[in-house]
């Protein structure tokens, strides 16, 4: 088993992508609102965003792989296929952001704002799925009874 610290620290940071992605849901809401001005604030807060799931996401993806996963290899054989769907779904959320981001260029430059919205959707219900699963599947398996 690993140290606890570990999954308190995976605990806070899902708490913490949490917060981010209600943030990001209420930019793209403002990003969708009538009225430039209003449109433009909400911009502003997408592009505001992109550091944090640019580079702490990632981080984040990092140390689960290199922390966590080794540990329910180790002692959980069943849990195997488990770390190939997470592994999967952190491939699925890199892919989706490049592909956002390269939206969000756009939107900048020719104000088109629909896949924009609709892709931040998307990568917004992965990772509370993605997050809401990892903690009730593969935390417990790390922790124990």
């Amino acid at each position: 088993m690993i140290s606890t610290d570990v999954v308190d620290r995976v605990r806070h940071e899902h708490g913490e992508m949490r917060a981010r992605l209600g943030e990001w849901e209420s930019a793209l809401a403002q990003l969708a609102a009538p009225g430039f001005a209003e449109s433009q604030r909400g911009l502003e807060r997408l592009w505001k965003l992109v550091p944090f799931f640019e580079k702490e996401v990632a981080r984040h993806f990092r140390q689960e792989e290199a922390e966590l996963f080794p540990a329910v290899e180790a002692s959980h054989l069943g849990g195997v296929s488990a770390l190939a769907r997470f592994s999967g779904e952190h491939a699925e959320f890199n892919r989706q952001w490049q592909a956002y981001k390269r939206e969000l260029l756009y939107c900048d430059a020719v104000g088109e704002s629909r896949r924009v919205i609709e892709l931040g959707g998307s990568i917004i219900h992965l990772l509370r799925q993605h997050i809401e699963t990892e903690e009730a599947e593969l935390l417990p398996l790390v922790v124990g009874p």
